[in-house]
């Protein structure tokens, strides 16, 4: 087989829920643990990844935070510091800077990154698909690279058929933020097209501020 070199990787996910990118995050460590790699998990106390170290994450400008990521990666010697979530992602630069260590950040949202002029610092970014990765195109990122993370192919088969015609699509899932809905629309507007005739289901279960995405999704 092929030979790796065991890394310190230090991960940081703060989310209370579990959601696919925090699903994600679970199985990347467990896969990276199994190749050897030495990784610690950084989040809320009680949150969904089950961190390890445990920080208040109150925002993206908690400085008790990141007084103690950093102080971590300094202990831990890590070589590379890897955020998930944007609101993690200023927190992770301020934490790492002028540490000589990698920052790689995962983006799994369609919106371009805010306030991109703070990530200069980022060394590599992540984007699951290619649309994402457009999205990252302006700020001139050093590396970026799609890496899919949707399925876990060792647990869950999968067969491909012949195309159905006219193609019935469905949609199942929760979206509880406002961008976490317009995502949702998003993809939907993007998937219209493709069906030619055919159908579009959608079960969401909604916990939104407003009925402006219920309706949208409905229409």
């Amino acid at each position: 087989g092929v030979q790796t070199c065991a890394l310190p990787i230090f991960q940081i996910s703060s989310p209370l829920r579990l959601g696919g990118g925090e699903t994600h995050v679970l199985q990347l460590t467990e896969s990276l643990r199994e190749l050897g790699h030495d990784v610690l998990l950084a989040g809320r106390k009680g949150g969904a990844v089950k961190p390890e170290a445990e920080f208040p994450f109150r925002n993206a400008l908690d400085v008790s935070t990141v007084l103690g990521l950093r102080s971590l990666i300094k202990r831990g010697h890590f070589d590379i510091v890897h955020a998930h979530v944007a609101r993690d992602y200023p927190l992770a630069v301020a934490a790492s800077w002028g540490l000589p260590v990698k920052l790689v950040l995962t983006r799994h949202l369609l919106f371009p990154v805010k306030a991109p002029f703070l990530y200069g610092r980022v060394d590599g970014w992540i984007a699951p698909t290619t649309q994402i990765l457009k999205t990252l195109a302006p700020m001139k990122p050093k590396a970026s690279a799609v890496i899919p993370n949707w399925v876990d192919l060792r647990r869950f088969s999968f067969e491909p058929h012949a195309s159905h015609a006219p193609l019935h699509l469905g949609l199942l899932g929760s979206f509880g933020a406002e961008v976490d809905a317009q995502t949702l629309l998003t993809r939907v507007s993007q998937c219209m097209p493709y069906l030619d005739g055919g159908r579009l289901f959608a079960n969401a279960c909604s916990r939104l501020r407003s009925e402006e995405h219920t309706s949208e999704l409905q229409s």
